[in-house]
């Protein structure tokens, strides 16, 4: 039995672990369902107490587990209503967090997701009051606020922070080869140059998305010769230590 919690703990843990950097999210209501330790979100801490408390009950050790813990999980635990809170429990969770993470509904988690809300920031003026008030709901930290500047700007930082998280990289890092230098700089450069022709952009191409997302090192929706300058200068401080 011990093993095969040990099992259990280990698969669902390296899930966990998969998601647990990304972005996790948060309603409005007074309770939802996944949010066991009431802290107004569902993330990878509400799994790991199902976890917890499933390998410890087999284990006979539930008094390691402070009492007002084991109230949350017994109360909102049990995700399938079956009357046991246990691995499958934890297992629907992660995946309830995966499916919200999915944004645009592609059945992947992946730069199509930042870009989604990329899209969203450089067209907020064609959203309703009600469709945005949406749209923050798939965010872990977005509230809404009735000045369309102001959610231009959280949607368009919430992209770039998802982009950096799904890729592992940094902003400016723009060719995904984890490093800033002068070639993501010229990447930058050429792109500018052919928006600025009037060229038609590939929006399905990797190279449209990561410099659209990693290259907007100021966050404007704009990438042009400014964010090529500023890459530079990330580029020279690292070279020279700083």
């Amino acid at each position: 039995m011990k093993k095969t919690v040990k099992i259990f703990t280990s698969v669902l843990t390296s899930a966990l672990l998969a998601v647990s950097s990304l972005p996790v999210f948060s309603f409005a209501e007074e309770h939802i369902t996944g949010d066991i330790n009431c802290d107004g979100f569902i993330n990878s801490d509400d799994t790991f107490m199902i976890l917890d408390y499933y390998a410890k009950n087999m284990t006979g050790r539930l008094d390691e587990i402070p009492d007002e813990d084991i109230e949350s999980i017994l109360n909102f635990g049990d995700l399938n209503g079956d009357g046991e809170i246990n691995s499958i429990d934890a297992s629907i969770l992660c995946n309830k967090i995966l499916k919200t993470i999915d944004a645009n509904g592609d059945g992947k988690i992946d730069i199509d997701d930042a870009m989604f809300f990329h899209d969203i920031a450089m067209n907020i003026d064609s959203y309703s009051e009600d469709e945005i008030k949406s749209f923050t709901k798939l965010t872990a930290n977005i509230q809404y606020y009735y000045d369309t500047d102001t959610m231009k700007n959280a949607f368009m930082g919430y992209s770039s922070d998802m982009a950096r998280t799904f890729s592992g990289l940094e902003m400016g890092d723009v060719n995904g080869d984890g490093t800033i230098n002068a070639s993501d700089a010229s990447s930058v450069l050429s792109f500018y140059a052919e928006m600025s022709s009037g060229k038609t952009p590939q929006k399905d191409s990797e190279e449209y998305k990561y410099i659209t997302l990693l290259g907007d090192i100021d966050k404007d929706g704009i990438v042009d010769s400014r964010e090529a300058s500023e890459i530079l200068s990330i580029y020279a401080k690292t070279s020279s230590g700083q």
